[in-house]
């Protein structure tokens, strides 16, 4: 009987009502299965036979294990059990769908099949985590498995035929929540033979938003992180040793946008109780630690190689742009920051050397513009293009030998330790500017300035001291930085820019291959700052061709930096012996300066001290009550070393000559009855002026003028261990140049030489010396004038008179603040000098200064027409403070020498003598003590002292009015004080003078002493002529005789010998030829009379024109000398000062006692004289004037000056 529809519909209902309750216990049978294994609770509504509604998973907040896989290499592998509360709250899912579709696959050789995929649908997925708790590790050893190529085909062979689509998904924390509009996992095969696994991952805008708590609700702010689109490619293979391996991974980024705040970035402190329990080590703690580091350098090697085969074998990484901005109410600070065209690829090979085979990655990572801190269109760091390309050299990892011991799984290698991480790093920099804007960091220091220490260490708290690494490194590197052109922008505190620097070149190499450490090395090319006016100024003349230091105000030509450690001794026994040391060397330098920049430099040091000084303000209560250890650390850089080989200063200024009228009051001095008074108006009642005019032309009213300083081969050694200083100069010279006009001549004038100087800084070790220095040269020579002084003084009062106005325009409104701190600070100082007088007993360290010059040249134009001159030619000193010993010491007035001494000593001592005084008893009273071998003092030929002492006065009085007048038309704010001076700590006692033999004399006229010494030799010459030349006409006519009468034998007689010649008494030939030879053997006896004469130099007065060529002897050179042996003399004040001398010329001199003579200058002490002999001679007269032995004076010497009209 054929079936009826009605029974066929019957049973097919029938039918899928039993499938449907079936269905329905097999998913209620699942959610108790889950909820039993996961510890939740889990509900979901049926939407039909391939679809699931409403979904919720909800976890118990019990604790559960979790299996969590750690190392995915399916070779060796261990499980940790994660002990933790559950960090999943609750997982709903508005609908869960699958469905089936055919994708195409690409065969090989052209053929393509359609494989059926099962997609999963999901659609309003939301997940909540629980806030994060504390958890502890506990790890299992399980034996590892190596899954073959069979379970790798099945598992791809199944992935392929799934595919992921995830809509609306949600993920919420309690601080922040994740957006993620779609989401879509694609699994595909490749139908090679190789059988690799593609994954795609796809992911539309992620948005990340930061939940806070607003007025007690919560509020959702905008987004913390957004990214507009996320892709991600990956290829999975199979290797028969390392197993599943990753190809290739391909990350495709859209532009990703951070914002940041505060709130964002603070962190929860943690208790200081939970510090101080885990900062304190003990010592066999330390022992342990110290030695398990070298265990775990080695253990790190072997993860990294054992992980290397896992890293995929390419990969590559696209961000168009990285927009990260920050926000910081607070302080008002709002920045942005912009990284564009970011690439990064990496290319994984292998590669075979003498240390064995590695893995070598080739990691090249692409930024094309990089903007840091950035505001209204400039930014304060700006890098247009950064390439960066490195390898790295991983060794590859042997197979290892595995044991068990005590139920703990230990893996150890079977062969010598592998070799050290390599890595090779290349970076690349293109244009980069650095713009320090101060208005933008302000508030950056303000924020760094309000932080507050969470914790103050004691100084008794124990510190682990980091023993030096003697083993191998687990990375050895090397740095490469290179960039072409780099600019740094000063800008000032309203935003305008001040200074450009730049430099051309500029590499950075470093790395840590050396065993000492880490080693830095910089060059710099060349490196030109200029003023932003000046440098604008230089574009805008030539736009084409711009000279790189042309009108710059520092030219650098290469400057080499090395930092690292080095081999040195160490001032504690065990202390390391390699410390930090940084090098630098600079080749040339030239600092070109004007008023302007100065000025410049001046102001722009000022406003940004005010603005540090503001900053630190509250930063200095905080440091004042936090103590610090006085032992130095022993960190940080210990050495430094600065090489210059050659250094140009120059400075270029303008001296006003305007004529002008000052006050000359005159002060005169009119003893005890009239004191000191100051008589500022003329005899005819009018008012003293003086009138400074310039001598120049009416049209020239201005001097330019140039100051050169050059220094050559200057090195400059800090050593912090043995803390010392050391200062070597081969040669530095200073030039001053003048000149009106360009029609006129340059005037130029030699400063300041010194060559060769040396100066070393040490601490002095003992407890009684604290430092100790010496410095030593083998040549300095000095140079005073006063249009040089003049110069210089106008710039010094320019340079106070801005100084000034800035410190005034400052103020403004700080100054009512500022008195209460003031206030404040006078009280505490008070309270200090109170305490400081109670603990003055206790003895002060003192310093050492040594001394030791060669050759020491002062030379001075001190009036018109009048050059000085002090000549040293060395100078030695142990110690300065208490006596110099001078060699060769010489004073002369216009190259006429005035004083010399071969050996002089100037020492102090401190005093024996009791003042009457009870505020002079208080100081401390020195003597002075003169100690010489010889002094020689001599009054030089026609030398016009009285015009000299006159021009030197006037000098010293145009001075003072001229420097008057300028501080009154330059600095007219500038008052004298007239508070008195404060008495100094040390008082000038007596002066002593032991001399072993003083000469003092009147120089001969050259041509008078010349004339009488050789009218004396020519007179014995010729006496001794006359005698011979007499005894000669003698013999000559009494053996002459009748030529009949002679005979043989009175021919014989006739006949004389001479010098080995016969010569015959009647030949007069030979009788005149006799003669010339007299007069030749006196000429000769002259001759070698003169050379006998020891010709003296002279004081040097008659250098030039007609007495210059007439040379006395030493004998003839003073016309009276006197000479004293064994001198002592000892001069004290005179009591009463200028009143006590003036009472005595009063005394002395009845004339100044009537007219009541006022005086300007007064001069006078007490003298106690003894000498061992005393002679007067007249030029070279064999008995003396005046001779004495043993003489002694005491009395009082005054030497004043009458006040001129």
């Amino acid at each position: 009987m054929a079936a009826s529809p009605v029974k066929f519909l019957f049973g097919f209902f029938m039918i899928s009502i039993t499938l449907w309750m079936v269905f329905i216990f097999a998913s209620r049978l699942l959610a108790w299965i889950l909820s039993r294994i996961v510890g939740a609770s889990v509900g979901f509504r049926v939407g039909g036979w391939k679809c699931l509604k409403d979904v919720v998973v909800k976890f118990n907040k019990i604790t559960a294990t979790i299996g969590v896989l750690l190392a995915v290499n399916f070779k060796h592998y261990f499980v940790m059990d994660l002990v933790c509360e559950g960090a999943v709250e609750s997982i709903l899912v508005g609908e869960i769908k699958l469905s089936l579709r055919q994708s195409l696959v690409k065969l090989g050789a052209g053929i393509i099949s359609k494989d059926p995929k099962l997609q999963v649908l999901i659609c309003d997925l939301e997940v909540v985590l629980r806030p994060s708790s504390k958890s502890s590790q506990k790890s299992k050893p399980r034996k590892p498995r190596t899954p073959g190529r069979g379970k790798w085909m099945v598992v791809a062979n199944i992935a392929r035929y799934f595919s992921v689509s995830v809509t609306d998904l949600v993920m919420k924390t309690p601080r922040a929540t994740a957006e993620v509009k779609e989401l879509k996992v694609d699994i595909s095969k490749d139908g090679g033979s190789k059988h690799n696994l593609f994954v795609k991952l796809h992911i539309l805008p992620i948005s990340v938003y930061a939940i806070q708590m607003l007025s007690g609700f919560m509020e959702k702010p905008s987004s913390s992180f957004s990214c507009e689109e996320f892709s991600l490619s990956c290829e999975f293979g199979h290797d028969r040793e390392a197993g599943v391996v990753v190809r290739n991974v391909d990350i495709n980024c859209g532009e990703i946008v951070v914002n940041l705040n505060e709130e964002l970035l603070s962190k929860n402190k943690e208790p200081l109780d939970v510090f101080t329990q885990t900062d304190k080590v003990t010592g066999p703690t330390a022992d342990y630690v110290t030695t398990k580091k070298p265990q775990k350098k080695q253990s790190a090697i072997l993860a990294l190689a054992k992980y290397t085969s896992m890293f995929p074998e390419k990969i590559c990484f696209n961000l168009p742009k990285l927009d990260v901005k920050f926000m910081h109410l607070q302080h008002d600070i709002v920045v942005e920051n912009n990284i564009m065209g970011i690439q990064l690829k990496c290319i994984k090979s292998r590669s075979t050397e003498d240390v064995g085979e590695s893995a070598r990655l080739d990691v090249q990572l692409d930024f094309s513009e990089i903007h840091l801190l950035r505001e209204a269109g400039s930014s304060v760091l700006q890098i247009m293009k950064v390439d960066v390309v490195s390898f790295v050299y991983i060794p590859i990892q042997a197979s290892p030998v595995q044991s068990w011991q005590v139920g703990v799984f230990v893996s150890a290698v079977a062969f010598q330790p592998i070799s050290p991480i390599r890595a090779e790093v290349d970076v690349k920099l293109g244009g980069t500017q650095f713009n320090i804007i101060m208005s933008r960091l302000k508030p950056w220091l303000r924020l760094q300035s309000s932080k507050k220490k969470g914790m103050v260490l004691e100084e008794e708290t124990s510190t682990l001291e980091k023993p030096q690494s003697t083993g191998s490194k687990v990375i050895m590197w090397t740095c490469t930085v290179s960039a072409p052109e780099m600019t740094i922008v000063l800008y000032s505190i309203s935003g305008v820019p001040l200074y450009h620097g730049c430099s051309q070149s500029s590499h950075l190499f470093a790395n840590n291959i050396s065993s000492i450490g880490t080693t830095v090395h910089m060059e710099l090319g060349e490196v030109n700052l200029h003023t932003a006016d000046e440098y604008q100024e230089c574009l805008n003349e030539s736009l084409f061709t711009v000279e790189s230091n042309s009108g710059s105000l520092l030219h650098i030509a290469k400057v080499s930096l090395d930092w690292g450690k080095k081999d040195m001794e160490s001032s504690e026994e065990d202390g390391p012996r390699c410390k930090l040391a940084l090098s630098a060397d600079v080749t040339g330098m030239g600092i070109y300066l004007t008023f302007k920049r100065v000025e410049s430099l001046i102001v722009t040091a000022l406003s940004f001290e005010a603005l540090l000084k503001n900053l630190s303000a509250g930063k200095k209560a905080t440091q004042s009550r936090t103590g610090r250890s006085s032992k130095p650390s022993g960190k940080g850089t210990r050495l430094l070393n600065f090489n210059l080989e050659r250094c140009s200063v120059s400075f270029y200024g303008d001296t006003y000559l305007e004529n002008s009228v000052v006050a000359d009051p005159k002060r005169v001095n009119y003893g005890s009855q009239g004191g000191q008074v100051v008589i500022s108006v003329s005899a005819d009642g009018t008012p003293r002026n003086a009138n400074i005019m310039s001598t120049v032309f009416d049209q020239s009213k201005k001097l330019r003028y140039s100051v050169l300083l050059d220094i050559f081969h200057f090195s400059l050694c800090v050593n912090k261990e043995k803390q010392s200083t050391q200062v070597e100069l081969e040669r530095a010279r200073s030039i001053y140049q003048e000149r009106l006009g360009e029609d006129k001549p340059e005037t130029k004038v030699s400063l300041f030489d010194m060559q060769n100087a040396k100066f070393v800084r040490r601490s002095g070790g003992l407890k009684e010396i604290a430092v100790c220095s010496l410095f030593s040269a083998t040549d300095i020579s000095v140079r005073w004038e006063p249009d040089v002084h003049l110069s210089l003084f106008e710039l010094v009062l320019q340079l106070k008179a801005l100084v000034h106005s800035q410190k005034l325009e400052g103020l403004g409104n700080e100054h009512m603040d500022n008195i209460s701190g003031i206030k404040d600070a006078e009280q505490k100082k008070e309270v200090t000098v109170i305490e400081a007088g109670n603990l003055d007993k206790t003895k002060k360290k003192e310093s050492i200064f040594a001394v030791d010059v060669e050759m020491l040249s002062i030379s001075a134009e001190v009036g018109d027409g009048v050059d000085a001159l002090v000549q040293v030619q060395s100078i030695f000193s142990e110690n300065a403070r208490i006596g110099v010993l001078l060699e060769g010491l010489m004073l002369s007035f216009n190259g006429a020498r005035i004083l010399r001494s071969s050996r002089m000593q100037i020492s102090r001592i401190p005093s024996t003598s009791i003042s009457s005084d009870a505020k002079v008893s208080t100081a401390v009273l020195w003597d002075w003590v003169v100690q010489a071998l010889d002094v020689h003092i001599c009054m030089p030929f026609r030398l016009e002292l009285r015009a000299i002492d006159d021009a030197v006065e006037e000098m010293l009085r145009a001075l003072k009015l001229i420097t008057k007048a300028k501080t009154e038309l330059i600095f007219p704010m500038r008052k004298e004080s007239s508070k008195p001076k404060k008495s100094s700590s040390t008082k000038f006692g007596r002066v002593k003078f032991c001399i072993r033999k003083l000469t003092a004399d009147i120089e001969e006229e050259p041509i008078q002493g010349w004339l009488d010494e050789h009218y004396h030799l020519m007179k014995n010459e010729a006496c001794e002529l006359a005698v011979r030349l007499k005894f000669l006409d003698d013999y000559v006519l009494a053996n002459q005789c009748p030529k009949t009468a002679e005979s043989n034998d009175s021919a014989s007689e006739r006949r004389i010998h001479h010098n080995g010649a016969e010569i015959d008494v009647q030949d007069p030939s030979a009788i005149q030829k006799m003669q010339e030879e007299i007069y030749k053997q006196s000429f000769r006896s002259y001759y070698l009379a003169c050379r006998r004469l020891k010709q003296s130099e002279g004081s040097g007065a008659c250098r030039e024109g007609f007495q210059a060529g007439f040379k006395p002897s030493t004998a003839r050179t003073s016309l009276l000398a006197v000479s004293a042996t064994e001198l002592d003399v000892t001069l004290t004040r005179i009591d009463g000062g200028d009143d006590g001398m003036i009472d005595i010329l009063k005394q002395l001199d009845p004339v100044c006692r009537e007219s009541n003579i006022p005086f300007s200058r007064l001069y006078g002490s007490n003298i106690l004289l003894n000498a061992g002999s005393l002679v007067v001679q007249l030029r070279d007269y064999t008995f003396p004037l005046f001779s004495a032995i043993s003489g002694r004076c005491e009395g009082r010497v005054v030497l004043a000056q009458q006040v001129n009209s």
